[in-house]
């Protein structure tokens, strides 16, 4: 049986303005993609550069094309399968390591999805977004036309949206938050979780079950996992208490010991854990009328808390098959194997080979017995 040795030879390509930039690949020494919950993709290129006597300017420090605001796409993988990782980047930065007689100096670009600009963006009248109530969903709206109308190729978000009750927030003309944040505060209160990653947008609720997509072992084809349990912030319960602004009647809302959504059945969960430690029931006073909206609140804050009571960072040989937002199967680490779920991954190629780093996180742990 022959081997096709060409499936184990990282490779890369880098797109400047749509046009595919082979100087360039040529001239780069590492390249790394970070993508992360709740955040734009960002990259970095290192690239070696040189001067030319004749044209008196080096190649890559005075070259047009490399400046900030440009638009970049970045594919990573192996030779016989590259994925389109970054496919609407825009340049932020150039850096160098300084000009000495010894060696010629290298750049680094470091840049940005542009999602980026959008989150920071504040509502505004032009858009019809200021003095009125927005959702979660509303704002997904609004992220994928400006992220559409500013793609000139076929670069467009693909939409992917749990459907669950949302208690807008109210936007003023004076209002200093940005749809970022606007988003980040409508998913926290209902327990979900919002981002952007390859060409996908998500607004989901990340506990619901799902099937890992990739599994790794220690000592097979897991190269390291650092894991760390938190137990500073878990609760064994969360309480709402609200009174009406249209009357004097008092709501309270309760999430039970064990009533948080896990990743995984098997162990313990953090409320239960928070339980046996013998910690304080956390609460929260809120000014609501709604004894449904009371419920949901008090049940995503009591699974907020719960989200972090264990997580790792793994290393792996590259693989640009995770994504966050996945599940991950880690196997043969004891008490710490088990599903996780990704809140980051970083691809890599540089001397050292293509490495994927990653993050994840599960609200349940293995009691030792």
């Amino acid at each position: 049986m022959s081997i096709d040795y060409s499936t184990y030879v990282p490779e890369f390509e880098i797109y400047l303005n749509g046009v595919k930039a082979d100087v360039l690949r040529k001239s780069a020494i590492s390249i790394s993609l970070t993508e992360d919950l709740g955040k734009a993709s960002t990259f970095t290129i290192t690239i070696n550069d040189e001067f030319n006597i004749d044209k008196k300017r080096f190649i890559w420090f005075d070259n047009p094309s490399l400046q900030s605001g440009n638009k970049i796409a970045i594919k990573m993988g192996y030779v016989d399968k590259l994925v389109k990782l970054l496919a609407n980047g825009i340049i932020e930065s150039t850096s160098t390591t300084g000009f000495t007689q010894t060696s010629n100096p290298t750049m680094t670009i470091s840049g940005y999805d542009i999602s980026k600009n959008i989150l920071n963006e504040k509502p505004n009248s032009k858009d019809k977004t200021t003095n009125r109530k927005l959702k979660g969903s509303d704002i997904i709206d609004i992220i994928e036309s400006k992220y559409n109308s500013s793609s000139k190729d076929s670069s467009k978000l693909k939409r992917i949206e749990d459907k669950t009750k949302e208690f807008p927030t109210r936007v003023t003309k004076n209002s200093q938050n940005t749809y970022g944040d606007i988003l980040s505060e409508q998913a926290k209160k209902i327990g979900w979780t919002y981002f952007i990653t390859r060409n996908k947008i998500n607004y989901v609720n990340s506990r619901k079950k799902m099937n890992p997509t990739k599994s790794f072992e220690w000592g097979k084809n897991l190269i390291e996992f650092v894991p760390q349990i938190n137990t500073t912030d878990i609760s064994p319960g969360f309480i709402v208490r609200s009174s009406s602004p249209t009357s004097n009647k008092s709501i309270m809302a309760e999430a039970k010991t064990g009533s948080e959504d896990v990743w995984d059945d098997k162990g313990i969960k953090s409320s239960e854990l928070a339980k046996k430690m013998k910690k304080q029931i956390k609460d929260e006073q809120k000014t609501i009328s709604d004894k449904k909206e009371c419920e949901i609140i008090a049940k995503a804050n009591l699974n907020n808390l719960s989200d972090n009571l264990l997580t790792g960072t793994g290393k792996v040989v590259g693989t640009t098959d995770l994504e966050i937002g996945q599940m991950v199967k880690l196997e043969r680490l004891g008490r710490f194997s088990g599903n996780y779920f990704i809140t980051n991954v970083k691809n890599s190629i540089s001397s050292v080979g293509y490495l994927t780093t990653f993050s994840v996180r599960t609200n349940v742990i293995q009691e030792v017995k």
